[in-house]
């Protein structure tokens, strides 16, 4: 059993949060439209309300994804969980993260609909594993079961 943890807590306190924008995880960055402010996934209907802030990562690219998210307010702790099948090996992980930590909670490709974490990784492996490495160390993966995504590279099916 092989488990990638692709979130890092990233540089952030209240000293420095400022306006957040010390912390984004691109340099090109944006607030939301006000349809933007409550997402729903087209999938599952799983809702966020309040997305403060949208990025995209490989523009110019057919992997363009818009990321939306939000920073925490507060420390938080969250947990990956893993398991396999062989016998049952299971286990899980709890990280805490700081005040001012960008949490992504739904994605979106150019020119499609938006999607939870969960929903976008099953519907769009191969692009989700590029995502999660571009970010990785920048901002925390949140899935609709509100623990941290945990992005399996490598497993893309063709």
């Amino acid at each position: 059993m092989h488990v990638s943890f692709t979130l890092q807590n990233i540089h952030g306190s209240p000293a420095n949060m400022g306006n957040g924008r010390s912390n984004h995880p691109y340099s090109n960055y944006w607030s939301p439209n006000s349809r933007e402010k409550v997402l729903e996934c087209c999938k599952c209907s799983t809702a966020v309300d309040g997305v403060e802030w949208v990025a995209h990562v490989f523009n110019g690219n057919p992997k363009k994804t818009y990321i939306f998210y939000s920073f925490t307010k507060e420390p938080c702790s969250m947990s990956v969980r893993a398991g396999a099948d062989l016998k049952s090996l299971t286990g899980s992980v709890t990280r805490t993260f700081r005040e001012g930590t960008p949490m992504i909670k739904m994605l979106r490709r150019e020119g499609g609909n938006y999607m939870c974490v969960s929903c976008f990784e099953k519907c769009h492996q191969e692009v989700f594993q590029s995502v999660a490495l571009s970010i990785h160390g920048k901002a925390a993966l949140v899935n609709s079961e509100y623990t941290l995504n945990r992005a399996s590279y490598g497993n893309a099916k063709k």
